[in-house]
């Protein structure tokens, strides 16, 4: 099962990538669980803190407190290889 966490502030675009990604992975038969974030604070907090994992992030660049490239700046310091 591939687990997969979305991160957006807009709701909307978080919406659209949810059901682009969904459909990209039922044409394939693949099991999926994708997690939502409002926030990258958020995101991060369930990786760091509580040691979520993903396989796959798609994280939106332009994200209040921290942008995209300071999340992944964040995981990679932490030592995860998302």
């Amino acid at each position: 099962m591939l687990h997969i966490a979305i991160c957006d502030d807009d709701s909307s675009a978080l919406a659209g990538n949810k059901e682009i990604t969904e459909r990209c992975l039922a044409q394939y038969g693949s099991a999926w669980k994708i997690s939502e974030y409002g926030t990258s604070d958020n995101l991060l907090y369930d990786i760091t803190e509580d040691r979520f994992f993903f396989d796959l992030i798609l994280l939106d660049i332009m994200l209040p407190y921290m942008d995209g490239f300071e999340v992944c700046k964040a995981l990679r310091d932490d030592g995860n290889n998302v």
